[in-house]
């Protein structure tokens, strides 16, 4: 299944579910579309996110799935040297970084017929041995990460967790793609701080972390 199509199967099921702080499945799903409709990207292309976590990284994610891109998140870390690198090697189509705005169109109509054996992410390697290497994985792969991680941290329908892995990061994505194998809300933590994991583990009730 890919994971347009795995999206609105979430959207059908818990409709009221908050997915994100403040946003519902129902409304994630015409959220992810409205975006998709203003990516302005054909099935396949690049679109590179140079951002922390935040709830825009988490909506760009799953607009990205909606449309049939690659989502390519890069480490808000990396130099312009490094950055740049890493643009030309995706190649990518649209490139959105801190302060631009969300894309906002048309709703998308969704790439639910798209093969779960497309790329759906390309994440790139530390580079410790030479250049970062971007490395894609399919729809089916990561929706089975997702699942994978749902049942290794033991989620429960309606679990809350608190999103500390970066998102350029397969830990990251893992998180997220689970939430919606189990109805659950993903709370995004911009950047480590201590004082402020506390602080939404109490205000959005978190149940798993």
């Amino acid at each position: 299944m890919n994971l347009a199509l795995s999206l609105q199967a979430a959207a059908e099921r818990h409709p009221d579910a908050e997915a994100l702080p403040g946003c519902t499945y129902a409304e994630l799903r015409e959220r992810a579309a409205r975006i998709a409709g203003g990516l302005a990207l054909e099935r396949g292309e690049r679109l590179a996110v140079v951002l922390d976590n935040r709830v825009e990284t988490a909506l760009l994610y799953w607009a990205a799935q909606w449309a049939g891109v690659v989502f390519v998140p890069l480490s808000w870390r990396l130099g312009e040297a490094e950055l740049g690198y890493c643009l030309r090697d995706c190649g990518a189509g649209l490139v959105l970084r801190d302060g631009d705005p969300l894309p906002d169109g048309g709703e998308h109509r969704g790439a639910l017929d798209l093969d779960e054996r497309e790329p759906s992410l390309m994440l790139y390697t530390s580079g410790t041995t030479g250049r970062p290497k971007g490395v894609p994985r399919s729809h089916r792969a990561d929706r089975a990460g997702g699942l994978s991680q749902a049942l290794q941290h033991g989620y429960l329908p309606g679990d809350r967790t608190l999103g500390v892995m970066p998102l350029y990061h397969t830990m990251g994505i893992h998180s997220l793609v689970a939430m919606h194998l189990v109805g659950g809300c993903f709370v995004s933590l911009a950047r480590w701080d201590a004082t402020e994991a506390l602080r939404l583990i109490e205000q959005e009730r978190i149940t798993s972390l």
